[in-house]
């Protein structure tokens, strides 16, 4: 049994949101990591102001990457619910995006 091709999806965030998750994760943000953080942040708030569109999948995967932030699956997951909060199908967005990012994990790792 393969499993099922996950689709992209956009999903527009609210300013409100969007700060409310990251300022969750930045008190979550490992101390040795938080320059890093910053770095990260920068670098999305770049691409917000450009109009670009933002891979949460791909944020995602970075943030439990142990070699990069090491954040639990947990922590990710109440991330991502504060982000998609207004939308109708949450569980799903969230639990989707957590299975993009895992995969994206192990295909860096083969």
């Amino acid at each position: 049994m393969s499993a099922p091709e996950l689709q992209q999806r956009e999903v527009r965030v609210s300013k409100s949101a969007r700060i409310k998750a990251f300022e969750f994760l930045r008190q979550n943000i490992p101390e040795a990591k938080i320059d890093d953080f910053q770095v990260l942040m920068d670098r999305i708030n770049e691409l917000i102001l450009s109009g670009e569109k933002i891979d949460v999948g791909e944020l995602v995967a970075e943030l439990m990457d142990p070699k990069k932030f090491g954040l639990s699956q947990d922590i990710v997951e109440e991330f991502l619910k504060i982000l998609v909060a207004g939308e109708a199908d949450a569980d799903k967005l969230v639990a989707g995006t957590i299975e993009y990012a895992k995969r994206k994990m192990w295909r860096k790792t083969e």
